[in-house]
């Protein structure tokens, strides 16, 4: 496969999963709001601490095995051997299924003990015995989810993930609101949008992708060499999980339910930054599987600093407009009783940010087979999250689980970006990176005084952004921001899309 192809795959999968993402987030976004202005603080806070027990769960059902998959199966598409493909699917469903249910026993049994006698909260029982009925589901419609990403079918992924399960838990969540219900009428909208994605997910996988009924090709099973891989990155993304959601639980356990609730709109808000790396780091990842198994060593360096830069030039813009306008943002969109969190989001979108700019670091180290390298790296991370949520939270409260999870962010994230920055040869275009900035800062200045003109207003917040974001892209082209690549892109779009954008190329190459 030539760079130029590679470069065209990835733009057309990451369009695809970027705008699919991108649905994804919106619809989280409008049901946070919905829900958490419906609920309060409190009931919301207690949704989401049953949200952090059911996420934890879920890693224990799944134990790494979908990620595997992706990697498994993009090798064997490459080596064009679809006897191996189907043993992989195969296996995974044959030890996800047992396993999610076994979770699902086991945090339906102990929901008394976690809601009492951790969380000193009995109302929450309830909730964990909705939560943990959507385990198998969650586990089943994970993993077809990874197998469409695998075959490169993003349009499926993204029905189910950007279309069934949203879609159906807001239309749920609604006709609920109407007729009054309460929040655990709420968390049953979330257990149905599970079950109807699991639905579509077996039919597309049988009739669109890959049939493992009808199809007579004998699965060749690998087991062994799937769980090895994946076990390993089980570790890491349990620690990871942790790392996402300790700050929640430890809230939970020390402090009131309404600081849990006000922490957990300022933290998804911010995660939404995370959906420009998703978009390409998903696509990279099986690219540069592929790119792997070819020894293509260079391409993957290639790709990796394309992604990292458009990362960087997409995210910077969230960044600072968070920044500016965080206490505006959390009361205009979820309500005065949420705006003490503005110091948190501030805290947490800095975090964040350099969470993401990095790039793909942790899909390239799976790539070099470096799962057990992340393991420990993921290991230091999350213990210096718990001893710093233990230290911080009962001092500062929720700024001090927000403080708490930047710094384990910045000794993970910063080690493993070390580690892939020798590995692949990276070098970073320092002046293009300069000019992003520039280009991001100038424009503060000039709406710094409107903020002034009518504080929380809904319409001054749109057009501060409108007027920030128009100013950042005529100073990136004025700055001459854009390389050769960025104009390659440009022109596979137009082939694509069948259209002439002459006049942005021309902008460009200014």
């Amino acid at each position: 496969m030539s760079e130029e192809n590679s470069l065209q795959q990835l733009i057309k999968g990451a369009g695809l999963f970027f705008l699919g993402t991108l649905f994804i987030y919106l619809m989280k976004f409008i049901y946070r709001i919905i829900v958490s202005r419906y609920l309060g603080p409190s009931d919301y806070g207690l949704l989401s601490l049953g949200e952090g027990v059911f996420n934890i769960a879920i890693l224990l059902a799944t134990l790494g095995i979908s990620s595997g998959v992706i990697k498994f199966i993009s090798h064997y598409l490459a080596k064009n051997k679809p006897e191996k493909i189907k043993g992989v699917i195969i296996a995974s469903l044959k030890f996800i299924l047992p396993t999610s249910i076994v979770i699902s026993a086991l945090m339906i049994i102990f929901s008394n003990y976690i809601a009492i006698g951790i969380f000193n909260k009995e109302e929450l029982a309830p909730l964990l015995v909705i939560f943990a009925l959507a385990v198998p589901f969650f586990g089943y419609s994970n993993l077809l989810t990874n197998i469409f990403i695998a075959f490169k079918k993003i349009h499926y992924r993204n029905q189910l993930n950007a279309f069934i399960r949203p879609v159906s838990s807001i239309l749920i969540v609604i006709l609920i609101i109407i007729l009054k219900g309460n929040v655990y009428l709420i968390a049953i909208a979330f257990l149905v949008s599970y079950v109807l994605s699991a639905a579509w997910g077996f039919y597309l996988l049988e009739t669109k992708t890959f049939s493992i009924i009808r199809t007579k090709i004998k699965a060749v099973f690998e087991l062994k060499k799937l769980v090895s891989f994946s076990l390993p990155l089980f570790f890491s993304g349990l620690f990871v999980s942790i790392m996402g959601w300790i700050d929640t639980l430890f809230l939970g356990a020390l402090r009131t339910s309404e600081e849990v609730g006000v922490y957990n709109v300022a933290l998804p808000f911010v995660n939404t930054l995370t959906i420009v790396l998703a978009s390409f780091g998903s696509i990279f990842f099986p690219l540069a599987s592929e790119s792997y198994a070819r020894k293509e060593y260079k391409k993957i360096a290639q790709m990796y600093d394309s992604i990292a830069r458009w990362i960087f030039l997409l995210s910077l813009p969230m960044l600072f407009i968070v920044l500016f306008f965080s206490k505006e943002i959390l009361g205009i969109i979820f309500g005065p009783a949420y705006e003490s969190g503005f110091l948190v989001l501030q805290v947490l979108m800095v975090a964040y940010f350099l969470k993401i700019v990095i790039g793909p670091a942790t899909e390239t180290m799976m790539v070099f087979h470096k799962t057990k390298t992340l393991f420990y790296i993921n290991s230091v991370a999350v213990i210096s999250n718990i001893l710093l949520n233990f230290l911080f939270i009962p001092r500062w409260g929720i700024v001090g689980a927000a403080v708490a999870t930047t710094i384990s962010i910045l000794i993970k994230e910063g080690t493993i970006f070390i580690i892939i920055w020798k590995r692949i040869n990276l070098v970073i275009r320092w002046k293009e990176y300069l000019k992003y900035i520039g280009s991001g800062l100038i424009p503060l200045i000039m709406i710094y005084f409107l903020r002034f003109i009518r504080p929380e207003s809904s319409w001054l917040l749109l057009t501060s952004i409108v007027i920030y974001l128009i100013l950042y892209l005529v100073l990136l082209i004025s700055f001459s921001s854009f390389t050769e690549d960025d104009v390659k892109i440009i022109e596979m779009l137009e082939k694509r899309l069948t259209i002439n954008l002459w006049w942005l190329r021309k902008l460009m190459i200014k």
